[in-house]
Formats: C-alpha cells, structure tokens, sequence
C-alpha cells in the first residue's frame, strides 16, 4: 500500500530514509522558548494566515516552495476564513491544488474560534483516485516534518477499489478525519450504504478540484439544437459529482435559502478551464452564495505574450503554453516506418537538451531488455489477442523516449485505451513503463528514480497531477483541445522547459486535424529537431 494504509497518511520509505533530519529539525524546536526571535522568523506563506505548524511542516518538507503566488495570497486566506465561496481558475503549475492542501490543513490543525467543531471536516473532491493519492503524499509529508503525533493522520482517502465499502464505512465512523479526499461516486457509494457514516451538516468546506471534469455542463459557444440536446441528457442522466452537490447544498436551492445559506459549507471550485457554460452553471445550482462580494475570484497570473484574442484563447492562456517554456510537435508516422514533422512545422526557438542556462542535459542511452520482467500472467492473453495499438507508433514512442527522455515522460492515451496493455508492450520493447498508480509509491517513485521511466495513463487520469523532473508528454493520435490542454499542462510547470509530443498515423490523415485544434487553442507546431 505504500505510504497509505487503510487510507491514513504516514510516512513514505523514501521519507523514513530522512526522517532523521525532521526529528532534529522537530527536537531543536521543543528545545527553544517561545518568546525566542527564532520562532519569531518569518515562515514560507507568512501573513496568509497558515497555522504556525503548516507553516514548519511546509518549511521542512518543501524548502523549495518559499513564496506564495499573487493567486494563492489571495484564494488561501479566503479559504482560511470560510466566510465567502471561492472559484479559481489557474494555469497549470500555478499551485493551485499545494494551496488547497495548505489552507485545509491549517483549517483542521488551527480551527477558527466561531468554528462549529475542534476539527472541522473538508470534504475535497477529485475526478480520479491518483489525484485523491497525490494530496495525501503532500500532506503525508507536511505531516512527518511537524513531528506531531496529533497531525500524523489528518487526511482520509475513499476511492472505489481501495477496500470493501463495508471497511470505508466503518472506519469513517470510529475516526472522522479533520480531511475527506475522494471521487464523487465513491463518497456517494458511501453515503448510500449509510448515511451518517459522512455528517454532511458539519462540513466546513467542500472543494471540487478539476470542477470541469467532475460536473457535466453545456458550452455557451454551443448551438442552440445542441444545446437542448445536451440539457435533455443532463436532466435524464445528472453527473454523479452534481447529485452529490445537490445533496450537500439542498438548502440553498430552496426559495426560502437566505436564512439557511450561511450555515452551509463553503464550496470551492478549482480548474483550468472555468468555461462561461459552467460558471452559468454554478450560479443557477443554488451552490455558490448569492450577493455582492458573496464569491472571491481568483485568476493565476497570466504569462506575457500569451494569446487573448477570444473566449478560446483566453481559456488556452491559463495554461502554461508559452513557447519559451513547452514546445509542441507532432510526429507522423508511416506504414513503412519512416516518419516526419506534421506539415507546418516551424524551427524550435531553443533545445530541449540544453538547460535554462544553456548547459548540455543528460539523456538516456539504455536500450532496455533487462530492466523488468514482462507480467507472466497476461502473456498469453496478449499473444492471443491483437494489439489495440499500431506497432509502428509503439516503436516510434520508444526510440524517442530512448534518446530523449533524461528521467521522466508520460503517454497519455485515449480515455478507454487499455493501460496494462501499452505498458505490456513498451516493457516488450525495452522501455521501462508503468500504469499511473500514485498508490503504488514504493514500486512506483522507486522506479522513476532508479531508470528513465515513462508512466502511461489516459485523457481521464492526468488532470492535476505533478511529475517531478517530467520533461516529455506524448498523447497518442488527435485529442480534443481541452484533453490537449490538461494532458500538455502536466510540462512546463512552474516554468520547467518541456516537450508536448502527439504521434500520429499517416494513413488516417491525423496531421490536418491535429494542426487544426493546435489553431483553435493559439498554437503553432514546432519541429521535432532530431528528426
């Protein structure tokens, strides 16, 4: 189970191995008065109203991470105080989802005085379970370095498949967490078992991170006949993530809701990609508070240069596209195996390989066969069975990872893609792959540090999620410009240099569609320069 065991954070392996250094860092501060100045120096995010011990914790496990962006100072003691909503809307690699994190936790460690409860629960929302497992490593971490045994396991993870529902249910009950991280369906699996294993009325906050994912909504720059279309579907078949809202908030949606709306948690709904459709939407659902200044609204600083000349544009900007940080290319990959720039293709400005002060980057030269065992199991299966994928692109995809690649790449595929599969059949061909399992941390991070890894996942699976040292992002064939936008936002942050790679197949004419949806979000194709 890796750091996580019945869903409670401690400790990962690759932390115990420095656990040393936060005992002393720890022990040095029992040892020092309170009235000593060395308590009194600033911490990283001071002034945005962190609990003292967040504040240690986040000094100690993220020494990197010293100053806030003008977005966080601002969405951070909103939360903080939970007196009005908040809807951010933020470039990737902006932090937005590390500000969560750091705002909850000083809400449980550091209740407010007028606070219902000494712990008041957060109920956080995400669109898959290796997100739910990545903010339980943050806090895992952030929990360690304080060397507190009452914030050893603030945080509680429900996703489906973790454990039976029977065990979720009663280890909600014996342990309420101070944090509730889980997808939308698991939290309601739960609910419907038994529906005080989740006291909805003592909520303090609900966030719903990657609330374009989570809720199903209608574009505004949809015709009027889809449009219809789309509302006759929604009322038909509600998303599981607007059932659970409509639960959580039935007061507000009542004519009668301003005496009851201040008593309800405050909802938080972070994204990307806050479309015009959706923010309609949040307004007429009875979940955000009515008034004037009732909502902050919070927008991520927005890189010099980057395209504003429509709705569209503006959405792309939110993400980190500036060609002096990502490059995007596209491979087009012949029955014969040859293999071109998509046509239009521009010189790159800079090299990949040279780092951001131009010194030379190391890549990887291993041509694989002996780094894993390929799974005995599904060996015949797969013999037996045909490959859902075209040999000539699997092959593609590894000699570009083999020269390219110094640590870290991601292949996203398409949403109903068979993950085991790829990586079956990258392992084949010597790459060392893995299927996306945050879970998994001990074989998962272990093998990233070990050998050049290439972690596969899907368009549904990749939103939000931060790769340390990740450089290359392939996506396999043509994908809509919204999953190319989350799926490329996994490079490029927090000013990181990378490469968005799409592989495509000559034969069905993907290179026209391709640079057609790069248009619509203010693209332009670069070379593949090794080519």
């Amino acid at each position: 189970m890796g750091y996580f065991r019945h869903g409670l954070a401690f400790a990962p392996n690759h932390l115990k191995a420095h656990r040393p250094s936060y005992v002393r860092f720890a022990s040095k501060l029992k040892h020092v008065d309170q009235t000593s100045p060395q308590l009194n120096t600033p911490l990283p995010f001071a002034g945005l109203g962190l609990s003292r011990a967040v504040g240690l914790g986040l000094e100690s496990a993220f020494p990197a991470v010293a100053k806030a962006t003008d977005a966080q100072a601002t969405y951070i003691p909103a939360i903080i105080q939970g007196k009005k909503d908040v809807m951010i809307r933020g470039h990737t690699g902006s932090g937005k989802s590390f500000g969560l994190i750091l705002a909850l936790l000083s809400k449980c460690w550091n209740p407010l005085p007028d606070s219902r409860r000494s712990l008041p629960t957060s109920l956080l929302l995400v669109p898959h379970r290796d997100l739910a497992y990545q903010y339980m490593y943050w806090i895992g971490r952030i929990a360690t370095a304080t060397n507190n045994p009452s914030h050893s396991t603030p945080a509680q993870v429900i996703v489906r498949g973790q454990e039976n529902l029977s065990s979720q249910v009663s280890r909600l009950r014996e342990n309420p967490p101070g944090i509730l991280i889980g997808t939308p369906q698991a939290i309601l699996d739960v609910l419907q078992e038994d529906e005080h294993a989740i006291d909805l009325t003592d909520l303090g906050t609900v966030v719903v991170d990657e609330v374009d994912y989570i809720i199903d909504f209608i574009s505004a720059d949809a015709s009027r006949d889809k449009k219809q279309r789309l509302a006759a579907k929604m009322r038909r078949h509600p998303s599981v993530g607007k059932l659970l809202l409509d639960l959580i908030y039935s007061p507000r949606a009542r004519p009668d809701r301003s005496a009851s709306v201040n008593n309800s948690p405050q909802l938080v709904v972070c994204s990307a990609t806050l479309q015009t459709g959706l923010r309609q939407l949040l307004y007429r659902s009875g979940w955000l508070r009515n008034g004037a200044y009732s909502v902050v609204k919070v927008r991520s600083e927005i890189r010099a240069g980057e395209a504003r000349e429509s709705e569209k544009k503006v959405a792309a900007a939110d993400f980190t596209l500036d060609a002096e940080v990502v490059q995007h290319c596209a491979l087009v990959f012949s029955e014969d195996g040859s293999v071109n720039d998509v046509e239009g293709a521009v010189e790159p400005k800079w090299s990949l390989e040279e780092g951001a002060h131009g010194e030379e980057v190391q890549t990887s030269t291993h041509q694989g066969g002996d780094l894993l065992k390929i799974p005995v199991q599904p060996t015949e299966e797969y013999r037996v069975n045909s490959s859902a994928f075209e040999p000539v692109l699997m092959e593609g995809i590894a000699a570009v990872f083999a020269t390219a690649v110094p640590k870290v790449a991601l292949l996203v595929l398409p949403a109903s893609a068979p993950v085991q599969r790829a990586v079956y059949e990258l392992r084949a061909l010597g790459i060392n792959a893995f299927g996306m399992d945050l879970q998994n941390t001990e074989a998962y991070r272990g093998g990233m540090e070990e050998n050049p890894t290439l972690v596969v996942a899907t368009t549904a699976t990749v939103r939000g999620i931060d790769l340390p040292d990740l450089s290359h992002v392939f996506i396999w064939g043509v994908v809509d410009a919204n999953s190319y936008l989350h799926a490329s936002g996994r490079v490029g942050r927090f000013g990181r240099k990378g490469r968005v790679v799409s592989v495509l197949e000559e034969k069905r004419e993907q290179g026209g569609r391709y640079c057609r949806m790069l248009k619509s979000i203010g693209l332009i194709p670069t070379k593949f320069y090794r080519l």
